[in-house]
C-alpha cells in the first residue's frame, strides 16, 4: 500500500511538472517594426505555403522609419511560428508606407520568453481581461484578441482615434491600475481544481482496484497453498498407512513361516521316534 501511495504522488508530481509552461526566464525584450518583419521573413521565407505573406513582408519599406513620442504605440504580443501572428504582422507590413508615420509598432514574443508573457498578462489585467491566445494587440485603450482581416477597419479606427486624440492612452503607463478579474480567476481556479480532483479520484479508484485484485490473487495463492498442504498431508498419511500395512503383512508372513517350520520339525521328530 505504501508503494502505491508513493507511486500516486509521483504520477501527480509528473503531471504538475508536465503542465507547467516551458518558457525561458529572460528579461522583457521588445522588437521594433522593421526587426519584427525581418524575424517573420526569416521564419517563413523558405516555406512555400507562406510565400504570399513573405512577399508582402519583403515589400515593406521602412528605411526611413523612426519611433517618436508623437506617434501611437501599437503593442503586439505574438508567438514564435504562430500563423495568425504572421498574418497580423503581414497586415502592418502591408500598411507600412502609411502607418510608419502614425505608429510605433512594438512586439513581444511570449512563447519562449516568460517575462514577455508576464508583461502580456499584466497588460491584459489593466483591462480586466485574460489573454486567450495570440496575437494580442493593444492600441490605446482598445484590445484585439487574435487576428482576422475583418478586424482591419477597427484597427485603422483605433490608430486614427488615438493619433488625433489630445490625450493619448498608453497602457504601459497604467500597469499598476489593474482591474479586478476575480471572476475570471475563480473560473480558472475552479477548473484547475476540478481537473486535479478528477485526476486524483481516478488514481485512487485505480489503486483501489489494483489493491482488490492483488488481495484476490493473494487469497487465491493462500487457498492453493492450503489445498497443496492438505494434499501433501493426505499423500503422507496414505504412505504411512501403506507402510504400516506392508509391515503388518510382513510380520504375519514371518509368524506363519515360523509356525510352519516348528510344525515340520515336530512331525519329523515324531517320525524318527516311530521308526526306532
Amino acid at each position: 500500500m505504501k508503494k502505491n501511495i508513493i507511486l500516486m504522488f509521483t504520477i501527480i508530481l509528473s503531471l504538475i511538472v508536465f503542465m507547467v509552461p516551458n518558457k525561458v526566464l529572460a528579461e522583457v525584450k521588445m522588437t521594433g517594426y522593421k526587426e519584427t518583419i525581418d524575424e517573420e521573413i526569416e521564419l517563413y521565407g523558405k516555406e512555400k505555403d507562406y510565400s504570399d505573406y513573405t512577399k508582402i513582408l519583403k515589400s515593406a519599406d521602412l528605411s526611413d522609419y523612426k519611433e517618436s513620442d508623437e506617434k501611437v504605440n501599437v503593442y503586439v504580443f505574438r508567438g514564435n511560428t504562430c500563423a495568425y501572428c504572421l498574418k497580423a504582422i503581414t497586415y502592418f507590413a502591408s500598411k507600412a508606407d502609411e502607418y510608419k508615420n502614425y505608429i510605433n509598432l512594438k512586439t513581444y514574443e511570449v512563447w519562449n520568453n516568460q517575462d514577455n508573457n508576464n508583461l502580456m498578462n499584466n497588460v491584459a489585467a489593466v483591462f480586466g481581461k485574460e489573454v486567450s491566445g495570440v496575437p494580442f494587440i493593444v492600441i490605446g485603450d482598445k484590445t484585439f484578441d487574435g487576428y482576422s482581416e475583418s478586424m482591419n477597419s477597427e484597427i485603422e479606427s483605433a490608430i486614427k482615434n488615438q493619433f488625433e486624440s489630445n490625450e493619448k492612452y498608453d497602457v504601459m503607463e497604467h500597469l499598476t491600475e489593474k482591474k479586478s478579474k476575480s471572476k475570471y480567476n475563480n473560473k480558472k481556479i475552479f477548473a484547475i481544481l476540478g481537473v486535479i480532483l478528477f485526476g486524483i479520484i481516478i488514481i485512487i479508484v485505480i489503486f483501489k482496484y489494483v489493491d482488490k485484485r492483488n488481495a484476490k490473487i493473494e487469497l487465491q495463492k493462500k487457498k492453493r497453498l492450503e489445498e497443496a498442504k492438505k494434499l501433501e498431508q493426505k499423500i503422507a498419511e496414505g504412505k504411512k498407512k501403506d507402510t504400516a500395512k506392508k509391515t503388518s503383512s510382513k510380520t504375519n508372513k514371518t509368524k506363519k513361516t515360523t509356525t510352519k517350520a516348528g510344525t515340520s520339525k515336530t512331525s519329523k521328530a515324531k517320525k524318527n521316534t516311530t521308526k526306532k
